[in-house]
């Protein structure tokens, strides 16, 4: 399949940035031929309304890429890329652990990809570009370093199914197949580069330094529309003593591969509320690491100390069967926020300690010296 992008509003400078970088890195030498891989597009069934996710799995023979630049196609009239589908938790390269700010908030970032843990430990990173009046989504992978990218799951997508899509319909999502022209637009009706779908491996040994062109194919998916929802979670309760986080659980749905995703909001409104953590997970408990610690709240007047005033949240939780269907929301939200840890009370309190000795000692009177003598 190929498919030609003409003029669209916003300039896609992240991706085309990464297009450049590999049209750049294909001429530091002379290409070799390479042999194919295949990228398999494997999703599940959805109902109008509900996101669907689909998984890019990469299978290859003896030479491996370490950069890829791919294009997936849709429909848009009934499917659309969710921006903010995945919330990412920034980690340390070394420890694994999460990176805090200066206030002890968990930094996360919000995407419409999920990368898989193998490409992690690859040492890529993945970038997007939507366009969507075209229904093309632009994936770009690359990194610093000539690691190559190993087999299997690439990276995770999430659409939105139309309000309005039929029951029993289907619809495809496919790979634009590798050398088809593709158009970047400029943001102002202009055309700034001619790209292609393309995969590329480094070789490098003494002397020798080799550009080897992977070529790949696509495996699509057709995704069905139409299937039997579970039933909405139960018994949902979020606490409201820890300081680490929001810890989340509720009542397990019965049936065979059920799935949960935890949704959350500043306000009572289940409308508005926004999916947080990496995914969909089997566990019947959510650990909120990035629910925002207490906010320090300047105390009135000179002598005041500051206080602190915890961030509510509402939460509620969705279930998804095997099928890849969703139930509705959970009727009740369980609200919930985290506490100071100790290490900050006992901060402010030597800091309020040292305040009140600081003006007991400028308000005390001088005694007079005593004379020595006679």
């Amino acid at each position: 399949m190929s498919r030609k992008l003409f003029g669209s509003a916003t300039a896609p400078a992240i991706l085309l940035a990464s297009l450049l970088m590999w049209a750049a890195g294909m001429g530091l030498a002379a290409a070799q031929e390479g042999n194919d891989i295949t990228l398999r597009l494997g999703s599940t069934t959805g109902n109008a309304g509900d996101a669907i996710e689909v998984t890019v799995t990469m299978e290859a023979d003896d030479i491996l890429p370490e950069s890829l630049v791919l294009f997936l196609a849709y429909d848009p009239a009934v499917l659309t890329p969710v921006e903010d589908a995945y919330e990412l938790v920034l980690r340390d390269a070394l420890s694994g652990e999460p990176i805090l700010d200066g206030e002890g908030n968990t930094i996360a970032t919000f995407s419409a990809l999920r990368p898989s843990e193998n490409l992690r430990g690859s040492g890529k990173s993945i970038d997007s570009e939507t366009y969507g009046d075209e229904g093309v989504l632009g994936v770009s992978i690359q990194g610093l370093n000539m690691l190559e990218i190993a087999p299997g799951e690439l990276f995770t997508v999430a659409f939105q199914v139309a309000e309005d899509a039929a029951e029993g319909t289907t619809t495809e999502i496919a790979g634009v197949s590798e050398g088809a022209e593709v158009l970047i637009p400029d943001g102002n009706g202009g055309v700034t580069a001619v790209a292609t779908s393309a995969a590329r491996s480094v070789e490098t040994s003494p002397g020798n330094f080799e550009v080897v062109d992977v070529t790949y194919r696509y495996e699509d998916v057709a995704v069905p529309i139409g299937c039997v929802p579970p039933v909405a979670p139960g018994g949902v309760t979020a606490t409201q003593n820890r300081s680490d986080s929001v810890f989340v659980s509720w009542s397990a749905v019965a049936g065979a591969g059920i799935e949960y995703r935890v949704y959350r909001n500043t306000a009572n409104n289940a409308a508005t509320a926004a999916p947080i953590g990496e995914g969909w997970q089997a566990e019947a408990t959510f650990s909120d690491i990035t629910a925002l610690v207490p906010e320090v709240v300047p105390g009135e007047g000179c002598n005041a100390p500051d206080t602190l005033r915890e961030v509510r949240y509402f939460y509620w939780v969705k279930a998804r069967s095997e099928e890849g269907c969703e139930s509705p929301l959970s009727a009740a939200p369980a609200e919930g926020f985290r506490t100071a840890g100790s290490a900050r009370f006992a901060a402010m309190g030597t800091l309020f300690a040292s305040a009140v000795l600081l003006l007991a000692l400028s308000t005390a009177p001088m005694r007079p010296k005593a004379r020595s003598g006679a």
